[in-house]
């Protein structure tokens, strides 16, 4: 957390808000951890067939990939706050048609969803550079990822314990803190973005286009192989997280309680390391 001392640098109306938006960003991620380890065994209540398990994982990064950047765009240009809103809502909709779905199609639906709306990580840092003096803003981002690594924790754990009572529970669960974050936005955080320095033009199709943004960061050599190399671990860390459970209880009968401290060690995104969005 900030230091009084370092609080003190932050204009006044400002001193508030990097705690505020750690709360925002831990319940978005508790809330999204809570559904990581129940998924699964969701998903094997209507069909026991392993790609159609990865599929809910891939629905959500898909959803992700394609609707970030316009997210980004509307943050440019509305401002952080309705973005956060409207990534929290979201989270809860699809969260609470999680745990009354009755088929495969309506949990992929979900998870599209929430991928779709998923931009609460992407305003919170915008919101932080937004309110912070260059000279804090390494050490206020250090609190956007002890944000993340908190609800990955304890998100896994509580889900799987919650899955003890009743398999849907966990979805009902985030759901509600996706409607606790809506309102701390609404009742507590102000607008970050002041409207002088809000986006004015209107923005181009092109950038909305996520392989152009790919394709922009491949022209740079410095870049380059970082983005490859993230690709590779991401590809094979998220590939085994997907389908672990399966694995497991196929092959040694573990279930879903048994993978709890699994979820909690591996869950923690590469986004701690750098500044993406959580899946």
């Amino acid at each position: 957390m900030p230091e009084p001392s370092e609080l003190s640098k932050l204009e006044p109306s400002h001193r508030g808000m990097p705690i505020l938006i750690f709360m925002v960003v831990f319940l978005d991620i508790l809330a999204f951890g809570i559904l990581i380890p129940v998924i699964t065994p969701l998903v094997r209540q209507f069909t026991a067939q392993a790609l159609v398990v990865g599929l809910t994982f891939t629905a959500f990064a898909v959803g992700q990939f394609v609707f970030s950047p316009l997210l980004g765009v509307l943050s440019d240009r509305y401002g952080r706050r309705p973005i956060l809103l409207i990534s929290s809502l979201g989270g809860m909709l699809a969260s609470y048609l999680l745990g009354a779905a009755n088929s495969v199609e309506l949990i992929l639906f979900c998870r599209f969803l929430d991928g779709c709306t998923g931009g609460n990580l992407l305003a919170g840092q915008a919101y932080i550079a937004d309110i912070t003096p260059p000279e804090l803003r390494a050490k206020n981002f250090g609190l956007i990822g002890a944000a993340i690594s908190l609800g990955f924790i304890f998100g896994p754990a509580l889900g799987g314990g919650l899955s003890l009572v009743n398999s849907q529970l966990p979805a009902f669960v985030a759901g509600s803190l996706y409607l606790m974050t809506a309102l701390l936005i609404w009742y507590k955080l102000p607008e970050s973005l002041p409207a002088i320095h809000r986006r004015k033009e209107s923005f181009q199709w092109q950038e909305l286009n996520p392989l152009t943004k790919i394709f922009q960061a491949f022209q740079r050599p410095s870049v380059r192989f970082l983005l490859m190399v993230t690709f590779l671990v991401s590809f094979a860390e998220d590939g085994l997280r997907s389908n672990i459970q399966v694995l497991t209880e196929e092959r040694f009968r573990a279930y879903l309680q048994s993978l709890d401290i699994w979820f909690c060690l591996v869950s923690q995104p590469k986004e701690n390391s750098s500044n993406g969005e959580h899946g």
